[in-house]
């Protein structure tokens, strides 16, 4: 503690930005961490200082980009009395290469502020559907999932700073002579994937591939009747993904999804016109307008050409008894047309909620899905649109994402085993699935309660550690993970040595992000002793 306090009043001492919280912090997951200090540099050099004083003194440090990693911990480190690293000020655009569709940037740009500098380009960030005040970096050394594009594969020659303070790069900026070119993996050993998920450096600045932008683009969305349709759907969607006749990430998800991102804006547009709607009248409002059970929805983007063969074949696969539309110009034209007659309230509603949400699927981030979290706990009327929501109202969440094989077969499993824990801690799944490859469904399940109920948020959490027991034993992984789930995961022996001996070459002294992905200090000092024994 005497080291900590050292290393407070050395950086007290210095011109950088930091906070001491008043007690325990408490995010959205009813997660609580004892964090002494939060540290916000602004540059590289901050940064260096910030990782020379921890040495000094033994300090634990935990970097976060932006801090909103909502459902898997947000900005809380894994440890207790760790220092935390919010780099939401590092957020410099460094260079935007119109020629080639690429975006060097800082780990604190957000989503929003790279969207707004290529609003006169022609090009486009690719989205999630989490906030427009979420990092791009930290999204993507977390392999976020957009709507067209996986992350990881969109982000290329990294800069790192180790924990020793020194800086390398990955890729082709590795070497003396940087290349010119685009090509992503560099030559020789590939050192990229090492900083993903772990506590072997600090990512200052990356490469991030940008989208072209099109001259058509029409989005879809389906709305399947039932269990029996998704299945339908699914099945005939996979040979359009494989042939690339739909070039997108289709997201398909449960009602559980969809009713809570519109409803808190459904109640402010009848609340606007004066018009006081309770939560049943909303409920039934959604009823009336998604005839469905399950819901699917991705764009279409390319020539004349690509775009009607993409409509006519999903006009094929959507099973009869389910609703297929299309959003495109037209549409749009239509719909503000509507919104100028001084009647169809109702319809004008839905006409309000998509022109909030935008167009996820070309590059228009929002923060308007966020609502939906206080949404499904009742009498957070007041604070649904703030959006700080790890304060914020009672609502909370928590995220469980694992990945089957894209067959009927392993969905089916998947689905059945998520209804079935969840039933069994009396909880509702929201699911997403997530087409991210013709041979790979990722699945994105959450479960609400309230945050501030200790009870609520013992049995959610109870109930994710059961989902990831249960579905790891069925070999569905999942591709990420809670800051109080890190130990749910075997690794094999050869395997955490090598994680091990990784971490002691670059953090000897153990300083960053301790317990992220990485076997604990006690399976740590097994492995260490194991290691000797076999040398």
């Amino acid at each position: 503690m005497e080291k900590l306090i050292q290393f407070i009043e050395d950086v007290s001492s210095t011109n950088i930005v930091y906070s001491k919280p008043e007690g325990a912090l408490r995010d959205v997951s009813g997660m609580v961490r004892n964090v002494p200090l939060i540290i916000y540099p602004k540059d590289k050099s901050e940064i260096q200082l910030i990782i020379q004083l921890a040495n000094k003194y033994l300090v634990r440090i935990y970097p976060v980009s932006c801090g909103k990693n909502w459902g898997f911990g947000s900005s809380l480190p894994i440890e207790n009395n760790t220092v935390v690293i919010n780099l939401k000020d590092f957020n410099n655009i460094e260079n935007i290469d119109v020629i080639n569709g690429y975006a060097t940037i800082a780990p604190g740009v957000t989503q929003e502020q790279l969207a707004k500098a290529l609003a006169d380009t022609p090009y486009f960030i690719d989205v999630t559907g989490s906030s427009a005040d979420s990092s791009i970096i930290g999204n993507a050394l977390e392999r976020g999932i957009a709507y067209n594009s996986l992350r990881v594969e969109n982000i290329s020659e990294l800069e790192v700073m180790l924990p020793s303070g020194d800086t390398i790069n990955t890729g082709f900026s590795g070497l003396t002579n940087k290349s010119a070119s685009n090509y992503p993996w560099g030559i020789g050993p590939s050192l990229d994937g090492l900083f993903f998920q772990s506590s072997f450096g600090i990512v200052t600045a990356a490469k991030i591939k940008l989208i072209k932008r099109t001259m058509n683009a029409k989005s879809f969305f389906v709305a399947l009747k039932d269990e029996k349709d998704l299945f339908l759907f699914v099945e005939s969607l996979k040979p359009l993904l494989e042939d690339n006749l739909i070039n997108c990430i289709p997201h398909i998800f449960n009602s559980e999804r969809l009713y809570p991102g519109f409803a808190p804006l459904l109640w402010k547009y009848f609340k606007n016109i004066n018009v006081e709607k309770s939560r049943d009248e909303i409920d039934l409002l959604l009823n009336k307008q998604f005839h469905g059970k399950w819901f699917a929805t991705g764009n279409l983007r390319g020539t004349s050409e690509q775009i009607n063969l993409g409509v006519k074949y999903l006009k094929k696969i959507t099973p009869k008894n389910s609703k297929l539309q299309f959003i495109g110009k037209r549409e749009k034209y239509l719909c503000q047309i509507l919104k100028k007659f001084p009647f169809f309230h109702e319809l004008k509603a839905f006409i309000y909620v998509t022109d909030e949400l935008g167009d996820l699927t070309c590059g228009t981030p929002t923060n308007l899905t966020l609502p939906g979290i206080n949404w499904v706990v009742p009498g957070n009327e007041s604070s649904l649109f703030d959006l700080d929501i790890d304060k914020s109202g009672t609502g909370g969440f928590l995220y469980f994402t694992p990945m089957c094989n894209y067959t009927l077969t392993d969905i089916e499993v998947m689905l059945n085993t998520t209804i079935k824990v969840a039933q069994d801690f009396h909880l509702v799944p929201a699911i997403t699935l997530n087409a991210i490859k013709p041979n790979i469904m990722e699945g994105v399940i959450s479960v609400s309660f309230n945050k501030h109920n200790f009870v609520e948020v013992q049995n959610a959490h109870q109930c994710i550690r059961e989902m990831n027991r249960a579905m790891i034993s069925l070999g569905f992984l999942p591709y990420r993970n809670n800051i109080d789930m890190m130990d749910v995961l075997t690794y094999k022996k050869d395997y955490e040595q090598i994680l091990f001996k990784l971490k002691q070459i670059f953090d000897p002294n153990s300083i960053l992000s301790n317990g992220r992905y990485i076997p604990t200090d006690k399976s740590l000092e097994i492995s260490v002793k194991s290691v000797k024994v076999a040398a």
